[in-house]
């Protein structure tokens, strides 16, 4: 059953659009009463209802732009202005911003806050169809702000949306009395995702190549949402077949609670997503999931047992491996800390390393289409759900980027388990797309370069990073990561 895809994407790729975009319309961060969150990019969207368009200013459809829509025709006299309204900020303070633009040539954009004095920007683009990005800095107040883009007297580029980095206090993930937060920091401490690798660990060199392969993100949709409205989810049967997953098929799966405004384009990638039920701990799962209108139903084509998210089980909806989108996947706010505690998913191309064909612990399956053509690697030890990590002896320093170091330490603490086939010449990690926002876009706030690469410093580190992986053979249900002392102690408990 062929049902777990990665294309390249990268003809898609109109900076500053993510890979597997998803389009956020009207977003507003979701809150927890005693978390202490780092890191939630929020994106607010220009063509959103809740924003105010003055004068000529009008939405316009963009297939490239998020949402499908920017607003143009802004600018030439006072009256012809979009505000974006509601932009929330956790304290007061200067926040930085992404924004996403499109002109054709070069034209000057003026940007108030809250009715304030206006900053001028000179922004440049090929059409007014192909958004860029370019990052700004607003002054905001704790609380609600609006934004005001303008030009009194001549024409402004068009907008597409701004992302926010909010930032809150504390280490991510943690409540304010030191405990978790399950929606940040999921599972049981001694959960399999919450393990670090063991001094007894033993290590075989993984031999990854470096061949002209890129760097990139599979984006797992992660929906922590539990008081979001009941949104009914619907099976898809094109899920992996080039087709429209936008369209609903018998049968109705369930209802999961989903923000009216998040919505999840149809496109070429895995989407192994995890929701969070109205119960606040039961997370469904289901490969790969869509939502393409505001307000309307999801769908998915491959639904996957429930878990519990105070729990032990691993498995989850990538269909490569049976593991989890949720456990092993990178976070929004994590970098922002500069630490990943859990270990990661990572995908490699299957042609080329993984042996054919059954899965190593913890994977429950491989992919349908396995087979000797498919799974051409030689190593009976590196396979769906093998275990990689860096040496302890590994330089982390040595590294030049501070990204390339906050992996590197990931890899070395935790490892890294192999959850599906990239099926290009690239190596791949887990990263979160959701309500909060995603891992591109602040990897994109903090470092000013997209997250997904095949040139420069940063890939330069990931290059060092995956050629120096080795497998960790001996790890197992009763010896996770190699056992013994644990490279980390286990997480404190969930709080919440």
């Amino acid at each position: 059953m062929k049902h777990d895809l990665m294309l390249e994407v990268k003809a898609f790729r109109n900076t500053p659009l993510i890979l597997l975009s998803t389009l956020l319309a009207a977003c507003t961060l979701s809150t927890h009463s005693t978390a202490a969150v780092l890191g939630s990019n929020a994106p607010y969207e220009a063509e959103a209802t809740s924003s105010t368009l003055s004068g000529t200013a009008a939405r316009l459809n963009c297939a490239n732009c998020y949402g499908s829509k920017e607003v143009s025709r802004i600018g030439g006299n006072a009256s012809n202005y979009v505000i974006i309204n509601g932009v929330q900020a956790a304290a007061a303070g200067t926040y930085k911003v992404i924004l996403n633009y499109a002109v054709h040539g070069t034209k000057t954009l003026f940007i108030s806050v809250n009715g304030g004095g206006g900053v001028s920007y000179s922004l440049t683009g090929v059409d007014a169809l192909s958004p860029k990005f370019t990052k700004i800095t607003l002054r905001l107040k704790a609380g609600s702000n609006t934004v005001k883009f303008y030009n009194n007297t001549s024409a402004a580029p068009n907008i597409d949306r701004i992302v926010v980095d909010n930032k809150g206090t504390g280490a991510f993930g943690l409540l304010l009395n030191g405990q978790r937060d399950k929606l940040l920091w999921p599972f049981a401490s001694d959960a399999l995702y919450n393990t670090s690798l063991g001094s007894g660990a033993v290590y075989q060199p993984a031999g990854i190549r470096n061949q002209g392969t890129s760097f990139d993100i599979d984006v797992d949709p992660i929906i922590m949402t539990p008081t979001a409205p009941s949104t009914a989810l619907w099976n898809n049967y094109h899920g992996f077949d080039g087709r429209n997953r936008c369209t609903k098929n018998n049968p109705q799966w369930r209802s999961v609670p989903i923000p009216t405004n998040f919505l999840i384009p149809s496109d070429f990638g895995n989407s192994s997503s995890a929701i969070v039920l109205a119960d606040g701990r039961t997370v469904a799962q289901q490969q790969p999931l869509a939502r393409c209108t505001v307000g309307g139903y999801a769908t998915a084509q491959y639904p996957y047992d429930d878990v519990d998210i105070y729990g032990t089980d691993p498995t989850g909806a990538h269909g490569g491996s049976g593991l989890s989108g949720l456990g092993g996947t990178i976070r929004v706010g994590e970098f922002t800390s500069g630490v990943i505690h859990h270990p990661m998913n990572i995908n490699l191309e299957a042609q080329k390393y993984y042996y054919c064909c059954a899965p190593h612990w913890p994977a429950v399956q491989v992919d349908g289409y396995a087979d000797p053509s498919s799974y051409g690697g030689t190593n009976p030890n590196l396979t769906p759900g093998s275990l990689l990590a860096l040496l302890p002896s590994f330089n982390v320093n040595s590294l030049t980027t501070t990204p390339g170091r906050i992996l590197a330490q990931g890899f070395k603490d935790y490892g890294a388990y192999i959850v599906d086939d990239t099926l290009a010449n690239s190596w791949a990690i887990q990263a979160e797309i959701g309500p909060n926002g995603s891992v591109d876009d602040e990897f994109t706030l903090l470092y000013n370069q997209n997250i997904y690469t095949g040139s420069g410093a940063f890939y330069k580190d990931m290059v060092t990073i995956f050629q120096a992986l080795h497998i960790v053979t001996n790890s197992g249900p009763n010896a996770i990561g190699g056992g013994g002392t644990r490279r980390v102690p286990l997480p404190p408990a969930i709080g919440n």
